[in-house]
């Protein structure tokens, strides 16, 4: 095979005894998913009887794209369907003369299997994942937990390989950054790739005219492989502001007792209940998979503890939280994500929903230094991780949309949210609906 100079390094590294995990990442056209079909036959040839997988998040990108240049390579390296190999177009599998195959799978987040249980019986040698920062960190830990077949009999490691144009989600925090400081794990490792390290002649000066077209952070991402692009556009959280948010404010005595509460939809994400005192965020519980009962019945306790009246309590209902609501006392507030932004003074709301309303008005919060979480309460751990961490990792997921729709303001929506993260961003949504209860008694503006 002709591989070029960075490719041979991403090669190299898949073939050794200590890597496992590869993110060949980087500028558009820069031969990545190339890479990623070659290496995905070569083991095939290489180790009779075993079996890869190529995937993407989505099946229809997956056969378009992807499986174009794997059928390029093939041709290249003189293999003839049904000869050397066959391809199953329905079963979505690829069979070599000497046993070996490639399964294609796609790797969507789907809400009927959040687990995804349908790669449950899934035995795999090696895995290869094509633009993975559209896949998300769960479904990619799940297709390493597959990867065991045939490994002790043809002696090898098990060895993920991801393939990305530069991104920030988890891809970002788990393997680029890590690689500039200098600490990523010894069984990861990571390859910049660029569009000059495609050496097809006159390739990377035409692509690279192409690309110059592109908006400025576009460019700086596809032509330049910049993982640090200036996304700060979008932003509607500063990290300078969110690092502030721990900072202890003066205490009042007359600030009253809140409750907003974001309920796991069907099971699949955690139910955040977050306790407040004024804007300040006291106390936090988190519900994995927790019926509608014990959500309902732990808000019940919190209430009749800090003795917080039903209007004062808020309940996230765009889901399975109305079940929740209905077994509260009445008066408990119903949010409603999607419902209409609410009318501040005699001027119609610019906000596409409520939701997007109550985020900016979040951000407002933060940089104005109103909104705080209790020291105590920031050092705490869930699932690994400082809840301060958490709760800033997830509300820099939560962008402005760079489309307007009738002139108004709107977020990003949240399954993208859901791939910058790897995960749910339920204490962002939590602390978002706290704002409900700032809209009603004032006047908001936001510029």
């Amino acid at each position: 095979m002709n591989l070029y100079p960075r490719q041979i390094q991403a090669f190299k590294l898949l073939q050794d005894d200590s890597t496992r995990e590869v993110l060949y990442g980087g500028a558009a056209g820069g031969a990545k998913t190339w890479l990623g079909c070659a290496w995905q036959v070569f083991n095939r040839l290489s180790f009779a009887g075993t079996r890869g997988l190529i995937a993407r998040a989505r099946l229809k990108n997956l056969r378009h794209t992807t499986l174009k240049t794997f059928f390029s390579v093939t041709q290249t390296l003189g293999l003839k369907q049904d000869v050397h190999y066959s391809y199953d177009v329905q079963e979505g599998l690829i069979k070599f003369y000497n046993g070996s195959e490639i399964v294609l799978r796609h790797l969507q987040d789907m809400p009927s299997d959040p687990d995804f249980a349908s790669l449950g019986g899934l035995e795999i040698t090696d895995a290869f994942i094509d633009e993975a920062s559209e896949v998300s960190e769960k479904a990619v830990h799940i297709v390493a937990s597959r990867i065991r077949y045939r490994l002790d009999v043809a002696g090898l490691l098990p060895k993920l390989l991801l393939c990305s144009n530069p991104s920030r989600n988890w891809l970002y925090y788990n393997f680029y950054e890590p690689s500039v400081k200098g600490n990523l794990p010894s069984y990861r490792k990571f390859v910049q790739a660029f569009v000059d390290d495609n050496k097809t002649v006159g390739f990377a000066e035409t692509y690279s005219n192409q690309l110059l077209n592109l908006d400025r952070v576009s460019r700086e991402r596809l032509l330049l492989g910049m993982w640090d692009y200036a996304d700060d556009v979008l932003n509607l959280f500063r990290l300078e502001s969110l690092q502030n948010m721990i900072l202890p404010s003066k205490p009042n005595l007359k600030e009253k007792f809140y409750i907003s509460a974001d309920i796991a939809r069907f099971g699949a994400d955690a139910t955040v209940i977050g306790l407040w005192k004024g804007m300040t965020l006291e106390d936090v519980w988190v519900l994995q998979k927790a019926s509608l009962k014990e959500s309902a019945g732990l808000i019940a306790a919190i209430m009749n503890k800090r003795s917080i009246e039903p209007h004062r309590v808020i309940v996230d209902t765009d889901g399975i939280g109305a079940g929740v609501v209905d077994q509260l006392p009445n008066g408990v507030v119903q949010f409603m994500a999607q419902s209409r932004p609410i009318k501040v003074g005699q001027s119609a709301a610019s906000f596409a929903t409520l939701k997007a309303q109550c985020y900016f008005m979040v951000s407002q919060a933060v940089e104005d230094g109103i909104l705080r979480v209790n020291p105590i309460l920031a050092a705490k751990y869930h699932d690994g991780k400082p809840i301060i961490q958490r709760l800033q990792e997830e509300l820099l997921s939560v962008r402005r949309s760079s489309e307007l729709v009738e002139n108004k303001l709107n977020i990003n929506p949240k399954h993208e949210q859901k791939l910058l993260l790897g995960r749910s961003p339920d204490f962002a949504d939590m602390v978002m609906m706290r704002q409900y209860f700032e809209l009603k008694p004032s006047v908001f503006a936001f510029s």
